[in-house]
């Protein structure tokens, strides 16, 4: 199971700052299954972090972690 938060914008389109889904593999079977259930998703910008890293597509996703949703942000 992987413990999903959600910040900004993503979370009107997740509808929750904090979801639980099954465990993927990588990155990028994160993002499609992601896409799957929430294909709003499509239309936006963000990155994913797991474990408070930013993380690339071929990243694997350990079962337990915690990823994170973060839309682009600026400041200082």
């Amino acid at each position: 199971m992987l413990n999903v938060l959600v910040f900004g914008q993503l979370v009107d389109v997740i509808g929750s700052s904090r979801i639980s889904i099954e465990h993927v593999g990588t990155v990028r079977d994160f993002k499609a299954m992601m896409y799957v259930m929430y294909p709003d998703l499509l239309n936006k910008t963000y990155a994913v972090a797991i474990e408070n890293a930013v993380a690339g597509d071929e990243d694997v996703v350990a079962d337990g972690s915690t990823v994170a949703l973060m839309p682009p942000y600026s400041g200082g």
